[in-house]
This record gives structure tokens, sequence and C-alpha cells, in this order.
């Protein structure tokens, strides 16, 4: 399910691809209805690397995943709202 949301970037955690060993990281997204945990692969994270900090406001889009239970965004693309 396609989903956008606008947040502050609360937790950032670069790691890299297990797969490729390109960058990639983890990161919450939080803003005042609660939080979410996102996946930024590595063609995302390759074109939004300079915007992701800790405390970034940023617009995601992406998809909803559940597979690992808890539901995240796998991000596709990301903005800076600053």
């Amino acid at each position: 399910m396609p989903v956008a949301v606008g947040a502050v970037a609360s937790r950032l955690e670069p790691t890299v691809s297990q797969r490729t060993g390109e960058k990639m990281a983890f990161m919450t997204l939080e803003d005042r209805t609660g939080s979410i945990g996102a996946v930024v692969f590595p063609t995302a994270y390759a074109a939004a690397e300079p915007l992701l900090e800790a405390d970034a406001v940023v617009l995601v889009e992406g998809e909803l995943d559940h597979e690992r239970g808890d539901v995240e965004i796998r991000a596709d693309r990301i903005f800076s709202l600053e």
C-alpha cells in the first residue's frame, strides 16, 4: 500500500546491505500521533543520503510493509521539509 509520511527522523541507523554491500539505513519517524519504523534500501539511500540525519524533518514516500511483524515503511523517496 503506497504511503507518504511527513515526520521527524528521530533515529537513524546507517548500515550496509548484507546482499549488496551498499549503504542503507533503518530509521524511526515521529510526529504528534506516534512513530513508525522505516527501511531505506540502497537506491533510496544513495539519492537521499545528504538529507539523512537525526532530527531532520522529512517526507518519506514508500510502501507499508508488515512482513517482519510490525508495520514499517519501505522508503522509495525522501524529501527535506526544512
